[in-house]
C-alpha cells in the first residue's frame, strides 16, 4: 500500500492534516477528497496540495453524496425495492445544488467524485454534470469525473458514462456481501 484516500476530508481534520504535514509525519501518499461545500476551505489551508503532493498530500478534488446504500435500503432507485413497490430509496440532494457542485469543480478545475449506489442517482449524477459541463464537455476541463460505488448502474447508462468522460468506480464487494 503506497497510497491512502481520505474519501471526504472534513474541514474538521484541518488541523490533524496540518499538525501531519507541518511535522512531515506521513508515511504514505494521502490523497484527499472535502465536501464539495468545504474546498475552498481546504485549498486555502493546503495550497501547495492542491492536485500535487506537498509533504505527502493532495487535495485532487471534492467529493458529493448523492444517496445512501442498498444493504442499507436507501440507495435512490429508478425502480421499487422488490419488497415494498412504492419505495425506491431517496435523493440526498437536488438538481440545482447538483450541477452547482459540479460547476464548482469544473470551475476550480479540480475532480468531482459523487457517491452513487442507485440508478436513479447515477441518473441525477449524469443529468446534471451534463448541464453544468455545458454542450461540449470534451471542451472543458478533463477533471475525470468518478462516480463512485455505481453499484446499480443501469448498462442502458454507460454510453452517456461513455460520453461525459466519467469513471465508473464499481464497489462489487457490495454486492457479495
Amino acid at each position: 500500500i503506497t497510497t491512502i484516500q481520505e474519501g471526504y476530508f472534513s474541514s474538521q481534520l484541518i488541523p490533524l492534516y496540518r499538525s501531519l504535514t507541518g511535522q512531515k509525519l506521513l508515511r504514505l501518499d494521502v490523497i484527499g477528497y472535502p465536501d464539495w461545500k468545504e474546498i475552498d476551505q481546504v485549498l486555502e489551508e493546503f495550497p501547495l496540495s492542491r492536485r500535487q503532493y506537498h509533504r505527502r498530500l493532495k487535495i485532487n478534488g471534492c467529493k458529493m453524496f448523492l444517496d445512501g446504500s442498498p444493504q442499507g435500503r436507501t440507495a435512490w432507485m429508478r425502480s421499487p425495492y422488490a419488497d415494498d413497490q412504492s419505495y425506491r430509496g431517496y435523493p440526498t440532494m437536488d438538481d440545482a445544488d447538483v450541477i452547482q457542485a459540479c460547476r464548482a469543480a469544473l470551475d476550480r478545475k479540480v475532480q468531482i467524485l459523487a457517491h452513487c449506489n442507485g440508478d436513479a442517482a447515477a441518473a441525477q449524477y449524469l443529468r446534471c454534470y451534463e448541464t453544468a459541463a455545458g454542450p461540449n464537455p470534451e471542451n472543458g476541463p478533463d477533471i475525470r469525473p468518478v462516480m463512485i460505488h455505481a453499484q446499480l448502474l443501469g448498462p442502458d447508462q454507460l454510453p452517456k458514462v461513455k460520453a461525459l468522460g466519467m469513471i465508473p468506480s464499481f464497489f462489487i464487494a457490495h454486492i457479495f456481501h
